[in-house]
């Protein structure tokens, strides 16, 4: 019957509505865990227990969700992003601290001087001494 009929698509049109609503919510709640996840790299990319995992963990995603959040963000990967960061920490602190090429390391995330060592030479082409000068 027709009353019958236009009740249905009232609550079809109704269960529409909903689902859209949900559907921008989600996108929206999904962007927001987007930017919780970089301000927390962002903010604690000096300690070395920022990695996949650990993030993962705090967010409650998975690993590879976390990879291709960073790399959509970034266009590099999570170790590449987190290298960047760091890296740009310790030359900033090679410049305006007198702290040791150790206590750099450390205050960058780095486990060890020798690491920050490398991956400095590595991306530059000279020591983190020759670099401060």
């Amino acid at each position: 019957s027709k009353p019958t009929n236009e009740l249905f698509e009232g609550l079809r049109q109704d269960a529409l509505a909903l689902a859209e609503k949900l559907v921008s919510r989600q996108k929206s709640a999904g962007s927001k865990a987007k930017a919780n996840v970089m301000a927390y790299i962002q903010q604690n990319f000096q300690s070395p227990d920022v990695y996949a995992n650990s993030i993962a963990e705090i967010f409650h995603m998975s690993r590879s969700a976390v990879y291709s959040l960073v790399r959509e963000q970034t266009g590099q990967s999570l170790n590449e992003y987190l290298e960047a960061l760091r890296v740009g920490e310790a030359l900033w602190l090679l410049k305006a601290t007198e702290m040791t090429v150790a206590e750099i390391a450390a205050a960058c995330g780095y486990n060890s001087a020798n690491t920050f060592y490398k991956v400095f030479k590595k991306r530059f082409g000279l020591s983190p001494s020759a670099f401060r000068g």
